[in-house]
C-alpha cells in the first residue's frame, strides 16, 4: 500500500516537474565550477588587454656625494648633485604583438574549455534527468505488477481448496510479492540518490523532472563525423598551438635584445646643471636564447601530435557511443515489436485458466518474464537517451 502511494504521489508530482531545458538553463547560470571557468575567461580577457602595453618606466631619485662634515651644504665641490633619471624598455618590433597573440590563444583557450564545462554540464543534467526516468518508470512496472500478482493470488486463494499443489503456489506468489517490495524499496532509495545529484548538477533543489521518452530514429554516424570538429576540448588544441606559435615567435625574437632608454637631469648648486642620456643592450652570447627557442620548437611538435591523438580518441569514442545507440534501439526494437507481443498472447491463452483455478505458477512466471521485458524495454530507451547526450557532448551541440 505504501508503494502505491509514493508512485501515486510521484506520478502526480511529475507533471509539475520542469522540463531538463529548463534544468539546463539554471545550471548554466548557477553551476559554481562554471563561475569559476568564467573567472578565468575574465582573467584571460583582462591578460589580453594588458598585453600590448610596455612595462612600467623606473624613476630614480639620487642625491650624490653627501659630505658628512656638513651634510647640509651642496656647493663644496662640483661632484655634488642631486638628479631624475628615467628608465624606459623598449622591447624589440614584434614582441608586443607576439605577446598579444600568446594572449590571445590563451583567452581562446579559456572560453573553449569553458563551452567544453556548459556541454558536459548540459549532457550530466540530461542523463541524470534520464536516469531519473527510467527509476521512476521502472517503479510503475513494479507497482503494476504488484497489483495484478496481488489480484490473481486473491482470486487463486478464493477459487482453490487447500491442495498442496495449489498451496504452493499461492505461496510462490507471496514471495514474490515481498520481492517486489524490496525492488521497491531499493528504485526508492536511488531515486532519492539520483535528486541529489541533479540537484547538485543544477545547483539548487530538484524535486521532479518532466520527463518523456520514446525511440526515435537518430542520425546516421557520417554526420557525426562531420560535426566532430566542432567538440570544444579539439578545438582547445588548435588554440594551445596558436599558443605556442606565439611562444616560438618570442623565443625567436628573443635573440634580438631589447633596449633600455636612459635620460636624467642633474641639479648643482653652484655649478652647472646638466643632462645624461644612457642606452642599456644586454648582449646574448652564452647561447640561452638559442635553447629556450628549440624547447619551444619541440614543444610545438609535442601540441600538434597532442591534437592528432585527441582526434583519433573522439573518432574511437564517436563509434562505441553510436554502437551503443544502434543497440540500444535494436534492444527496444525486438522487445517491443517481438517479446512482448508474443507474451501478451501467451497470457491471453492462459489467463483463462487461471480463472478457472488452475495453475498461478505458470501465470505468475509469465507475469515475471513480461516484467523483465518491460524492464529491459525501459533500459533501453534511458541507454539510448544518454548516449545520444554523449554524442551530443562529441560534437561539442551546445545546449
Amino acid at each position: 500500500m505504501r508503494g502505491c502511494v509514493f508512485v501515486c504521489l510521484l506520478i502526480g508530482t511529475l507533471s509539475f516537474g520542469e522540463g531538463i531545458e529548463a534544468l539546463i538553463a539554471k545550471g548554466l547560470k548557477n553551476n559554481p565550477d562554471l563561475q569559476r571557468i568564467s573567472a578565468n575567461v575574465e582573467q584571460s580577457r583582462l591578460q589580453k588587454e594588458i598585453s600590448r602595453q610596455f612595462d612600467n618606466p623606473n624613476v630614480q631619485l639620487v642625491l650624490n656625494d653627501i659630505q658628512s662634515a656638513d651634510p647640509t651644504n651642496r656647493s663644496i665641490e662640483p661632484m655634488q648633485f642631486g638628479s631624475i633619471t628615467l628608465q624606459q624598455k623598449l622591447p624589440f618590433a614584434g614582441k608586443r604583438d607576439a605577446r598579444y597573440d600568446d594572449a590571445k590563444a590563451q583567452e581562446d583557450t579559456a572560453r573553449l574549455t569553458l563551452k567544453q564545462a556548459q556541454v558536459l554540464l548540459a549532457g550530466e543534467i540530461k542523463k541524470e534527468s534520464y536516469r531519473i526516468w527510467e527509476i521512476q518508470e521502472s517503479l510503475k512496472i513494479y507497482h503494476d505488477y504488484e497489483i495484478i500478482v496481488q489480484q490473481n493470488t486473491e482470486l487463486y486463494t478464493a477459487l482453490s481448496s487447500a491442495a498442496s499443489g495449489r498451496h504452493m503456489g499461492i505461496m510462490s506468489s507471496q514471495m514474490d510479492l515481498s520481492q517486489i517490495k524490496i525492488f521497491q524499496a531499493n528504485l526508492r532509495s536511488e531515486l532519492e540518490r539520483a535528486y541529489a545529484s541533479l540537484s547538485q548538477l543544477v545547483a539548487e533543489p530538484v524535486v521532479s523532472v518532466d520527463v518523456s521518452l520514446t525511440v526515435k530514429p537518430c542520425e546516421p554516424i557520417e554526420t557525426y563525423q562531420q560535426a566532430l570538429s566542432g567538440n570544444f576540448s579539439y578545438k582547445a588544441k588548435d588554440a594551445q598551438i596558436r599558443r605556442t606559435d606565439a611562444l616560438l615567435k618570442q623565443a625567436q625574437l628573443d635573440f634580438y635584445p631589447d633596449v633600455t632608454v636612459q635620460v636624467g637631469y642633474a641639479q648643482r648648486e653652484t655649478y652647472n646643471d646638466y643632462w645624461t642620456l644612457g642606452v642599456n643592450i644586454p648582449l646574448p652570447i652564452y647561447g640561452t636564447e638559442s635553447t629556450k627557442a628549440q624547447i619551444v620548437q619541440e614543444k610545438a611538435i609535442e601540441r600538434n601530435r597532442e591534437k592528432e591523438v585527441t582526434r583519433l580518441q573522439l573518432e574511437a569514442a564517436l563509434r562505441q557511443k553510436y554502437a551503443e545507440v544502434r543497440n540500444a534501439q535494436e534492444i527496444w526494437r525486438v522487445i517491443h515489436e517481438e517479446s512482448l507481443p508474443q507474451l501478451n498472447h501467451m497470457f491471453e491463452l492462459s489467463e483463462a485458466s487461471i480463472r478457472n483455478g488452475e495453475d498461478l505458477f505458470r501465470f505468475t512466471e509469465l507475469l515475471k518474464q513480461k516484467q523483465q521485458l518491460e524492464l529491459q524495454q525501459v533500459r533501453a530507451v534511458s541507454a539510448f537517451y544518454r548516449s545520444l547526450a554523449d554524442l551530443d557532448l562529441l560534437i561539442g551541440k551546445e545546449p
